[in-house]
């Protein structure tokens, strides 16, 4: 008979998209046995895994927001020494091509958030031995 602990560990890497031959290797436990479990536990890792999935979406919406704050604050520090710059420093040219290369990183950036199922991880349905 296996521990709580190790059935608890099996869910938790499961959920995460693990499949059944690498937590038999992580965990110790026959390949059969995950088989059994995974078919045991199926609504339990189905509700786990959407948590898995809500947990990187709003880590990934996080980074997103982030990177669009950096470009922002950016593009303003560009745009506010353009502001004082007279027009005919070769420098100045310069800055606004750099402004219209940060403004279209936000544009890209503000209309393509990547999404967790760009890069899914395996399926929680039993693996065929």
């Amino acid at each position: 008979m296996h521990s709580v602990d190790t059935k608890s560990r099996f869910l938790e890497l499961r959920a995460k998209g693990w499949s059944l031959a690498r937590i038999a290797a992580q965990i110790e436990v026959s390949q059969r046995t995950l088989v059994d479990w995974n078919a045991q536990h199926h609504a339990e890792l189905q509700s786990l895994r959407a948590l898995e999935v809500e947990a990187l979406e709003e880590k990934i919406l996080t980074t997103h927001e982030h990177q669009l704050a950096c470009l922002t604050r950016s593009l303003e520090r560009i745009e506010d020494e353009l502001a004082q710059r007279k027009y005919d420093c070769e420098s100045t040219r310069d800055l606004f091509h750099l402004a219209a290369l940060v403004r279209d990183q936000i544009r890209k950036t503000r209309s393509s958030p990547v999404s967790p199922w760009d890069t899914a991880p395996e399926s929680i349905e039993p693996d065929e031995e």
